[in-house]
């Protein structure tokens, strides 16, 4: 009997550097590296030297009709926002992984809000399966659920991310002018409102001098990066904000592995993988209390009880001085990181496949 077959779409590699990116890229592994059961081909930009053995090429025009999946008996769609699956003649399963539903929560104008709105509620409303990355992201789902037409039977899923951990660092990026033994403070993330950079760069001001704010950003909203520069500079702050982009991986996890603490205060998050890539160097994180954060963080995250400059460099000096007091907590730190690894999560999808393929567990 022939293998029953599977599309995992993986468009989002084309950008290696995002966070779909890195999903796309961790499940890849993850898939790979599991003993198959199925035939499982890959949705992706082909590259120079790529075999298509398992591999289906992504091609632009696929947003007007896309015959692809046509003869697959379960097709994943990776992320909410896709728009490459939405005229297809599928007749198999289909299982989308709901990152987040955050445009709901920020300041779009009317019609940008009516597009996302159309492009999330046409994968959604097609999925025999969504999957969403956190409980924090079921629950946005339920209590949202008006918004949407589910198809009869719908079944609605948790499975966390899952990353690659490696310890391996490198040297600091050139354009940034700090050595490993300074004293710094790291964000990873997009220049946007919802991440809160400038309430760090406010916080910067109450902690000693010797401390200096990495904000590590490979894009961002113009007018909130203006923002961000305009009060560096009035807060005299130009010597101990460091602006960084464009990074490879290795030094991303060089940062991670010397900073003094990671730092997250976001309002808006479906998941949160830098900080479980902090929390597996063992370096202290301290995060929001907002939406996804207390839940992927757990009991060895410091959190900022309140996003005011003050209160938040308090709750950092002394988050640090228990963490200094406390030899066990790297160790504790890095356990809880590994409970998100790439292989659990690859083996949780490959199960659902399994199942809506039809083949017994």
């Amino acid at each position: 009997m022939a293998k029953k077959r599977v599309l995992v779409d993986l468009e989002r590699l084309k950008y290696p550097n995002s966070g779909l990116g890195f999903f796309c890229h961790c499940l890849h592994r993850g898939i790979l590296e599991a003993k198959q059961e199925l035939t499982i081909h890959f949705y992706k930009e082909l590259e120079r030297g790529d075999s298509t053995v398992d591999k289906v090429a992504f091609r632009g025009w696929h947003r007007l009709f896309n015959p692809t999946p046509v003869f697959y008996n379960v097709l994943h769609v990776t992320h909410q926002l896709q728009k490459y699956f939405r005229n297809t003649p599928h007749q198999g399963k289909r299982v989308l992984t709901l990152h987040d539903l955050n445009f709901l929560f920020e300041p779009l104008t009317p019609r940008r809000y009516a597009r996302v709105l159309r492009r999330v509620r046409r994968n959604i409303e097609l999925a025999d399966v969504i999957v969403c990355i956190s409980e924090f992201v079921r629950q946005n789902l339920f209590d949202n659920l008006h918004l949407f037409k589910l198809k009869q039977g719908v079944e609605i899923e948790v499975i966390h991310n899952g990353l690659i951990f490696s310890d391996e660092i490198d040297s600091f990026p050139s354009s940034l002018h700090l050595e490993p033994t300074d004293k710094f403070l790291l964000n990873i993330g997009t220049l946007h409102p919802k991440k809160q950079q400038l309430r760090l760069v406010e916080m910067l001001q109450f902690l000693p001098n010797s401390y200096h704010l990495v904000l590590v950003s490979s894009d961002g909203e113009e007018e909130y990066r203006d923002l961000v520069l305009s009060q560096i500079k009035t807060l005299g702050l130009e010597q101990r904000v460091h602006i960084v982009s464009n990074i490879s991986n290795l030094e991303k996890q060089t940062l991670l592995a010397h900073c003094s603490a990671y730092v997250h205060p976001s309002i808006a998050e479906g998941f949160g993988i830098p900080p479980i890539e902090a929390m597996s160097f063992g370096r202290p994180t301290f995060l929001s209390t907002h939406t996804s954060l207390p839940e992927i963080g757990g009991a060895e995250a410091y959190y900022f009880g309140e996003l005011e400059a003050q209160a938040m460099a308090t709750t950092l000096l002394e988050g640090l001085e228990q963490y200094a007091n406390d030899p066990d907590k790297p160790k504790r730190l890095k356990a809880w990181a590994h409970r998100y690894d790439y292989k659990t999560m690859a083996t949780a999808y490959l199960s659902l496949y399994k199942k809506l393929a039809g083949i017994k567990a």
